[in-house]
């Protein structure tokens, strides 16, 4: 039989200074090497606007996050919307590991499990993570 929980996954994509990734330091570098002058600002401007092309793994969508969610766990989740009725028990072991992948993404997962008052939030940020349970008060 087993124990259904209805997830809600919510994803917050922290901004990035492309100066700081590892695809404009080796631009810098290649050029630097070669007595050319380069500015990382010049460079972070130009990737920005082609992050696929440089690979700039530090440019996460939703899809990626989505894609990669479904490897691990073998079943699709629609990030920010809610899923039906599952079984999904290790998924602090899988938002774990996905938050590590993903360290500069804010993961919110929320609960609502088939028993009254199973109601939690998880917060999820590189690696580490934050219980709650609710708090049913009466006015």
């Amino acid at each position: 039989m087993g124990y259904y929980t209805r997830f809600t996954i919510k994803a917050k994509i922290d901004p990035i200074d492309l100066k700081e990734t590892q695809a404009v330091k080796d631009i810098v570098s290649f050029f630097s090497d070669r007595k050319k002058d380069v500015d990382e600002c010049n460079v972070a401007a130009l990737i920005s606007k082609f992050p696929k092309h440089f690979n700039v793994r530090e440019h996460v969508l939703i899809e990626d996050l989505e894609d990669r969610l479904e490897e691990i766990v073998g079943y699709r989740f629609d990030i920010g919307g809610e899923s039906g009725p599952c079984k999904w028990y290790d998924y602090n072991k899988h938002m774990l590991q996905l938050s590590l992948e993903f360290p500069n993404v804010t993961f919110v997962v929320e609960g609502i499990g088939e028993d009254q008052g199973d109601i939690w939030r998880a917060t999820y940020k590189a690696g580490t993570v934050e219980n709650k349970k609710a708090k049913i008060v009466f006015e």
